[in-house]
């Protein structure tokens, strides 16, 4: 299994709600770069790489440095194309995505704007980028670029609800795929989908990114971003990318314990708008830390294109692939196992000694995304998801906690004694002894959930409340029926039995068909 590291930077040119030394920051960052010697690759935004100040950084010959387009929308890049600019009164670069992102235009002008800002990217460079990046994008606007200007690699924004106007919820939680055609956050092949391998940014914690916002009503950030982040009275959270504990023990879990399936991958950078003096510290702990796993040969750092290049000659489909931690950074006994392939992504975590899924999210590519009808927005808010079996965030209070909790005979939550993981193929194999001496199996496969147990169990489906376009429909006693947005799917029994709320082991397995 490889693992893999690629440092990318974010290039503004400009920063209209606060005063911060852009160019200073990026010279900074280029000095590490070249001290490091790491590749990296700068994705610049139109009005950062149409300004003779950056042009003079990025056109100086260094084989550390890639250079490609970060995509969002600026005045400049606006009346460009004849256009008028909507940002707010002296905003020349507006983050309000119905100004920032092209499903703020009309679809006739999304491939003006963008032929502009590759026109001008190779007018100055000499070439097309062959990586772009951006929080997010609607699918026609990808497959434009992907045919047009053949990028080998797309970053998007990671897994989110709402920070900044943006929800990404509920696809891959890290590593790479093929998006459908009709859904960005949807995996799907080379030959069906959109053929650029995508990769989500910013590096989330697998333990406690996922429902943040549920105990921390002034932070939703728990990522690999080395900024510390405020949380008032000129404190700071200790969780994330600037903690050396935090860093350590989330690089050991990616690249040190073998898990991972086909690959793993992590994402390293900040942007330039956060001004230096942010996150100088935590970036240089993790480049200090990468060192190390560079000269144990653990990890290998390449440029954002290498990464798809790569991605593409290994794989046509999306691949199976996992995330690990078997314990949360402070020792606590926490764990959190995501798998995800094509067919689906599953979350089992265990604390306190209690057992459940915490998120199950199907991907059918059927499912249209909310863009699909061409539609502009009109506000600040853009939101990606996929069908939903569990959603441990959404259906959540912080006192009663949605998921899919493991039970014994009697409908008592299983208290566990020990958890082993290990992955076999595609497969990721959970083996748990109960504190009653109950040997649970559970294999994640493919395309089912296989639950054996030496004694009778049961699953006990449960949330504080369903969100607004979710609707459930038991239909028998082995299946049950969802709609989401009016969208039917379902989730298939082989064995065990339905009855109310409880899914009942039959011959004490229960195995789910997804």
């Amino acid at each position: 299994m490889k693992n893999f590291i690629t440092p990318i930077n974010v290039v503004r040119g400009q920063e209209p709600r606060c005063y911060v030394d852009l160019l200073g920051t990026t010279i900074k960052q280029i000095e590490l770069t070249n001290k490091y010697h790491f590749k990296t690759t700068y994705l610049l935004q139109y009005d950062a790489f149409i300004k003779e100040e950056y042009q003079n950084l990025f056109l100086q010959e260094n084989p550390l440095i890639e250079v490609g387009i970060w995509f969002e929308l600026c005045a400049p890049l606006i009346k460009e194309v004849g256009l008028n600019w909507r940002g707010r009164e002296g905003f020349d670069w507006d983050h309000y995505l119905d100004v920032d992102n092209l499903l703020g235009y009309e679809k006739e002008y999304r491939t003006k704007i963008i032929d502009a800002v590759f026109d001008k990217f190779k007018s100055i460079f000499g070439y097309y980028p062959k990586v772009l990046g951006t929080w997010v994008i609607d699918e026609d606007s990808l497959s434009y670029i992907v045919n047009k200007y053949h990028i080998v690699a797309y970053y998007t924004c990671r897994e989110q609800l709402g920070t900044d106007g943006i929800t990404l919820f509920g696809g891959y939680y890290n590593q790479g795929y093929y998006p459908s055609k009709n859904n960005l956050l949807c995996p799907s092949d080379v030959k069906n989908g959109i053929p650029v391998p995508t990769f989500r940014l910013l590096g989330c914690d697998p333990i406690y990114q996922y429902d943040f916002q549920l105990f921390n009503s002034n932070l939703d950030v728990c990522t690999l971003e080395p900024v510390k982040w405020p949380i008032g009275d000129n404190k700071y959270s200790q969780i994330g990318g600037h903690n050396k504990n935090w860093i350590s023990w989330y690089f050991d879990n990616l690249f040190n314990l073998g898990f991972g399936i086909s690959f793993n991958y992590a994402q390293v950078g900040q942007e330039n708008s956060f001004g230096y003096e942010r996150f100088y510290e935590g970036l240089i702990e993790q480049y200090d830390q990468i060192k190390e796993l560079l000269k144990n040969k653990k990890v290998t750092v390449v440029h954002a294109s290498e990464l798809g290049e790569w991605f593409r000659n290994n794989f046509d489909d999306s691949p199976t692939c996992s995330q690990i931690a078997l314990q949360d950074y402070e020792g606590k006994d926490i764990k959190s196992i995501w798998y995800y392939n094509k067919n689906y992504r599953i979350n089992l975590f265990a604390k306190e000694k209690n057992l459940w899924f915490r998120d199950l999210h199907i991907f059918d590519e059927n499912f249209l995304s909310r863009y699909k009808s061409n539609m502009v927005i009109t506000e600040n808010s853009i939101n990606y998801d996929n069908v939903t079996i569990m959603n441990g965030l959404l259906w959540s209070d912080k006192n009663d906690l949605a998921g899919i909790y493991f039970c014994d005979d009697k409908l008592n939550k299983i208290v566990i004694d020990k958890l082993d993981y290990k992955e076999e193929n595609k497969s990721g194999i959970i083996n748990i002894l109960t504190k009653d001496n109950n040997h649970i199996s559970i294999q994640l496969n493919q395309d089912n959930v296989l639950i054996e147990s030496s004694k009778p169990f049961a699953l006990f489906y449960s949330y504080h409340q369903l969100d607004d376009e979710q609707k459930i429909q038991i239909l028998d006693e082995h299946q049950v029926n969802f709609y989401k947005r009016d969208f039917k799917y379902s989730l298939n029994l082989d064995r065990g039995m339905i009855q109310d709320k409880y899914i009942l082991s039959e011959e004490n397995k229960i195995y789910l068909k997804i």
